[in-house]
């Protein structure tokens, strides 16, 4: 991080930082094989492993600080060249590229221009249907100031709008599958943005930890999750008389 604070007083902020993901075990097989025919003295397993905590230890706190301040892209090393260059490509050209499964449908989502607040603070706001989420969440923007963000309410915003990402969006959810979490991150990302708020209450969403996982990876983690729990008769009945 020094050597980050030092350049940024020094010349000037980077603009983005791309941070290329790749599970030690892949690493250490591919530097293997470069030493077949490098002749470099530290492509060995042992200073192989030396690297890997001296990476761990002294640059996973710069991705932490950059995907703080929402200039990080992670991108995934494990494809092939071509395939990660997709995705690089996407990065500095300003658009997220997401990739699906084999047989589906490969979405795009535009990239807004600006960055989320560098002291954004997030609440992930949980609980079963008829819980009470909604009419807490009210209560608390209109305390607190928090913006409200619904990963429901911004795909079915994005779908009803007639984009080219709410038409695929559309086909999926016709054909009975999910829409990529990639594709709901990045409208709620994309959303916190457009806002120009710092403190968001993010309704019904993650659903399960993957969701999570990526969510931080992508934005940055959550100070609070609230999560309002309520027996599953007393939310049916809820439900059932707002039915009416």
């Amino acid at each position: 991080m020094d050597q980050a604070e030092l350049f940024e007083r020094m010349v000037k902020p980077a603009e983005m930082v791309l941070a290329f993901d790749c599970p030690e075990d892949v690493m250490e097989q591919r530097l293997l094989k470069r030493g077949e025919t490098s002749g470099r003295s530290d492509d060995n397993a042992e200073t192989i492993r030396k690297r890997f905590a001296t990476f761990v230890e002294q640059s996973m706190p710069v991705i932490s600080h950059y995907e703080q301040l929402g200039k990080c892209h992670k991108i995934s090393a494990v494809p092939p060249p071509d395939e990660v260059f997709k995705h690089v490509q996407a990065a500095i050209e300003g658009r997220a590229v997401h990739a699906t499964s084999d047989d589906a449908v490969q979405l795009e989502v535009p990239l807004v221009s600006g960055e989320l607040h560098p002291d954004a603070s997030i609440i992930f706001v949980l609980g079963g249907p008829g819980s009470g989420k909604g009419t807490q969440c009210d209560r608390i923007k209109a305390k607190y100031g928090h913006t409200h963000l619904s990963a429901g309410d911004l795909l079915r915003e994005e779908v009803k709008s007639g984009s080219a990402v709410g038409k695929q969006c559309e086909q999926i959810m016709k054909e009975g599958k999910l829409v990529p979490m990639e594709v709901i991150i990045g409208l709620l990302r994309a959303a916190m943005i457009k806002s120009g708020g710092s403190q968001f209450l993010i309704d019904g969403f993650p659903r399960a930890m993957d969701q999570a996982e990526l969510f931080e990876r992508m934005v940055k983690p959550a100070e609070m999750v609230l999560a309002f729990d309520c027996p599953e008769d007393v939310m049916e009945q809820r439900l059932l008389k707002r039915g009416e």
